[in-house]
């Protein structure tokens, strides 16, 4: 499984303002501990930063790691940032195991590896075969416990010395707060550091200052736990009030549903009488218009007579002016007249 280390990103930031300064104090005490060093080799070069660090400081170093993601973004961050080194730096992707060199070197950088590794031992038997005689090696490990997936073993400083004493002379132990680092050399005749009570001492302190901050850790989350459950609470709260709030509103609706329905009733039963009077009053039009059409006929029937009878009339009238106008007509007139006043007065008498 790839360990997924970042390295860069935390060097530089983007991982949080408190891992990136566990990282600068890492990554210059790695440096520091090479700084005259001419030939490096850097195994599980991660992200490369390390190697560009130490390049930087006047060192040839050659990266390697099994990772190919990571070499390649190392590749890309010295040609794309650190182009004024490339002559100084290179990096390879192969299994350490299977990596083959003439070369020796001054220092070899193991930096939080061996963790990862299935046979530590054999591991660091492999790079003492790529270290000069007088040569120095510069390793890290995490102090305490890691649950990452692809750690093999917990490290604490007496591991650490049961791993190396076979095969390294260790001359120098620095304690920090989640990791510790170890140098050590190839020479029988250097001065061991003892795991005496001043390294028993400085192991303690790395343990108290990782207790206080797992504490610390503790007591953050028991606060935010305690907020959560207080939120949680009001939450629930809330949410029972939401709850009747809802199931008023779903009675309002039900009942502006009832109310609908009546109400639709309603408009259905006008939409009926009013298509009734729709229907009646096109039926009243229809009998009125063909009256006022039968009644505009008579009339122009009416009309028609009467222009015949006015016409008529004249003709009577010129025909009896024509009689009354001669002497026999005047008198024929004036003997009807006579004859109608004497019936008048008859029909008086014989009442």
């Amino acid at each position: 499984m790839p360990n997924d280390d970042r390295i860069y990103e935390a060097y530089k930031g983007s991982m949080g303002e408190e891992f990136r300064q566990q990282t600068l104090l890492r990554v210059d005490w790695i440096v520091d501990q090479a700084k005259n060093c001419l030939q490096v080799l850097d195994i599980g070069c991660s992200q490369g930063i390390i190697s560009i660090c130490m390049a930087q400081k006047g060192s040839s170093v050659i990266g390697i790691d099994i990772q190919k993601e990571n070499v390649d973004f190392a590749a890309q961050l010295l040609l794309s940032e650190y182009l004024d080194l490339k002559q100084r730096v290179s990096f390879i992707c192969e299994d350490f195991f299977k990596f083959e060199s003439a070369q020796r070197f001054d220092c070899i950088i193991i930096t939080e590896v061996l963790e990862h590794i299935e046979n530590p031992k054999a591991f660091i038997k492999r790079a003492k075969r790529f270290l000069k005689p007088d040569g120095r090696i510069v390793i890290t490990l995490p102090f305490g416990v890691n649950d990452h997936p692809d750690h093999k073993k917990t490290y604490y400083l007496y591991d650490a010395y049961e791993l190396l004493q076979e095969d390294i002379v260790i001359t120098k132990v620095f304690m920090s707060d989640g990791w510790f680092g170890v140098i050590g050399d190839l020479h029988q005749d250097s001065l061991l550091i003892p795991c005496d009570s001043e390294l028993m001492r400085k192991e303690e302190e790395a343990f108290f200052r990782l207790d206080r901050k797992l504490n610390n850790r503790i007591k953050e989350l028991y606060e935010s736990s305690q907020t959560a459950n207080l939120k949680y609470r009001q939450q629930g709260e809330k949410y029972n009030i939401l709850k009747e709030q809802l199931a008023k509103s779903q009675e309002q609706i039900s009942e502006l549903k009832s109310k609908r329905g009546e109400k639709q009733e309603r408009y259905d039963l006008l939409e009926k009488q009013i298509l009734d009077i729709k229907k009646d009053f096109h039926l009243t039009m229809r009998e009125d218009i063909e009256l006022l059409a039968s009644l505009k006929d008579q009339f122009s029937h009416l009309q028609m007579q009467n222009g015949y009878l006015q016409r008529e009339n004249a003709e009577y009238r010129r025909k009896f002016s024509m009689i009354t106008d001669t002497f026999p007509g005047k008198v024929a007139v004036k003997g009807y007249r006579l004859l109608k006043r004497i019936k008048s007065k008859l029909t008086i008498l014989f009442r």
